[in-house]
């Protein structure tokens, strides 16, 4: 929850179009709108299976419809489809670049970064280098984040793993900031505040969160500093539970326990949720691509350990036995996302957020198509509206169904404003299980639920 970055995602429209496509009575542009809307119509109501199957484009060198490119990288990289994903993207930034009149598309260029970035390769593209020069001499921001890390990297890998990297087992602590002491005081309905502690360039970070609802990994200006990171000079807007801005930068080495990566891309901001809890740093999903991480909550532990890849280099974990509580992700580029169903068929896009201590929170879109009465309590001082008598009556998530699931209030406006979660669970669920984050296997596995759950 710590840090997030806006995606475009048009205005939902009906499907008035399609008939009238099939029937061949619209022009190609018609087509191509129409389908835009009907994708992104898909990928609204949660049908991410449907959205996905919609939207790869077939094997084919023909040309896709303008307009398509961007919700076919969006839908590979969700299918954990990631090489395919920056061959899309990097196509049609090239169809940009050979267009004088083409404008840059940032949020493109992030795909195609963020693709990059899950396969472990840098951002290094001679055929983009001209056109690149062209939009940095612009003062495009996305350009500008993009040139520093193709500079500080210098054509080497990103997220590397040395050899003596290996499976650590860390302790859970509780946060010592102020804010986090008096938590559980000011509202005893909270579960508290859970820390790791960070190894950053030879610098302890003992205020260190992992936060399955970040998109990327975060410091603080003042554990940057003291740890000698380097910080790029331009920053982008970060948008989620709260709205701050941010600089890009890059960690030479960082270290959990044994475990050790070089040359790790991050940010570096003051994050408002951070400093009301003293942290130091976020741990985001852009990270958990290339460290699995398994939050033992019952025992207060957290074991690391090298993730899979796509190309197998890296070993697998075992499949989770019956007994376990299989949560399938869709990996987006912004978020992970799990289906929640309905008993009526309908979906609920499902963020569980492991930076989320005080419970489940719904957008009130969905909580007024699906909640009888919704009348949230609206008062100038409340950050987040309070439901108080809501719950969800009966829902699946994965393999297992939950009976009256207690809502706390609804999403605070900036992460309303982006109308990409519906639902969003924390610590209410998790904390009664040990967790195993493996989002190259597009999953969460939960065991070894506490008694009397």
């Amino acid at each position: 929850m710590f840090a997030r970055c806006k995606i475009s995602i048009c205005c939902l429209l009906a499907f008035c179009g399609v008939l009238r496509a099939a029937e061949g009575d619209g022009s190609p542009d018609d087509v191509s709108h129409e389908r835009v809307c009907r994708l992104e119509t898909l990928l609204k109501a949660g049908r991410f299976q449907e959205f996905a199957e919609a939207a790869i484009p077939p094997a084919t060198s023909d040309p896709q419809p303008a307009g398509l490119p961007r919700l076919q990288a969006e839908a590979l990289l969700a299918m954990g489809r990631n090489r395919e994903a920056e061959t899309v993207a990097l196509r049609q930034l090239l169809v940009a670049a050979r267009s004088s009149a083409a404008p840059l598309d940032p949020g493109l260029l992030k795909l195609w970064l963020t693709a990059r970035w899950r396969q472990a390769r840098g951002p290094d593209e001679p055929a983009l280098d001209p056109w690149l020069k062209e939009q940095v001499a612009a003062g495009a921001p996305a350009v500008a984040a993009l040139r520093f890390w193709r500079e500080a990297l210098a054509g080497a890998a990103p997220y590397r793993l040395p050899g003596e990297s290996r499976r650590s087992v860390l302790s859970m602590t509780a946060a010592k900031g102020s804010e986090a002491q008096t938590a559980v005081r000011r509202d005893p309905e909270s579960l508290g505040l859970e820390t790791i502690t960070l190894d950053i360039n030879g610098m302890r970070l003992p205020q260190v969160f992992v936060d399955t609802g970040a998109q990327h990994t975060l410091l603080t200006p003042a554990a940057a500093a003291a740890a000698g990171v380097e910080v790029g000079p331009d920053c982008v807007a970060m948008v989620g539970f709260s709205n701050f801005r941010a600089r890009p930068a890059i960690v030479r080495q960082l270290r959990l326990g044994e475990l050790v990566l070089d040359d790790v891309p991050v940010y570096v901001g003051e994050s408002p949720a951070l400093a009301q809890v003293a942290g130091q740093a976020s741990l985001g999903i852009d990270l958990m691509y290339h460290v699995r991480f398994v939050m033992d909550y019952p025992r207060r532990q957290v074991i690391v350990e090298p993730a899979a890849t796509a190309s197998g280099s890296r070993e697998p974990v075992a499949e989770p036995s019956p007994a376990d509580w299989e949560i399938p992700l869709w990996t987006f580029s912004q978020t992970c996302l799990a289906q929640g169903r309905m008993p009526d068929g309908e979906f609920a896009r499902t963020l569980i957020d492991t930076g989320n201590r005080q419970g489940t929170y719904l957008s009130s879109r969905w909580a007024n198509r699906r909640l009888p009465d919704f009348q949230p309590l609206k008062t100038w001082f409340v950050q987040r509206y309070h439901l108080g008598k809501y719950s969800v009556g009966r829902w699946e998530l994965g393999n297992l169904q939950l009976q009256n699931w207690p809502v706390r209030g609804i999403l605070p406006a900036g992460l309303e404003r982006l109308d990409v979660v519906d639902l969003l669970v924390g610590h209410d669920l998790l904390s009664h299980y040990r967790v195993e984050i493996d989002l190259p296997a597009r999953r969460l596995i939960l065991s070894e639920p506490a008694l009397g759950f």
